[in-house]
């Protein structure tokens, strides 16, 4: 597998919402993200997109039933890259089940 910090995605996502500026936290670290975020449910808070940028992993989420999107920005270790793996891994099946007719 190839680790979550040496990918690079195309273009980027820009925090939070265009409309509403306080649809973005940060944390200090991945604990204090888990903290608040780690039992999100995946059919409400569906992750589209996840950067990791040198100590900043960067996450967005779009909470479908109130069709709002939100970002968390958080300091990050490499050392965090089984954690982060294992927290993203349920989100990324999760959304492989909605565009499973297209990708089969």
């Amino acid at each position: 597998m190839t680790k979550l910090y040496e990918v690079d995605h195309p273009y980027y996502m820009t925090e939070g919402c265009y409309y509403n500026s306080k649809n973005h936290q940060d944390f200090d670290s991945f604990d204090d993200f888990l903290e608040e975020w780690g039992d999100a449910n995946q059919d409400l808070n569906w992750v589209i997109r996840w950067d990791w940028e040198e100590d900043k992993l960067k996450i967005q989420y779009f909470m479908q039933r109130k069709a709002y999107p939100f970002s968390c920005f958080i300091k990050i270790n490499k050392s965090d890259h089984n954690r982060v793996v294992k927290f993203l891994k349920p989100f990324a099946d999760y959304m492989k089940t909605m565009w499973e007719p297209l990708i089969k």
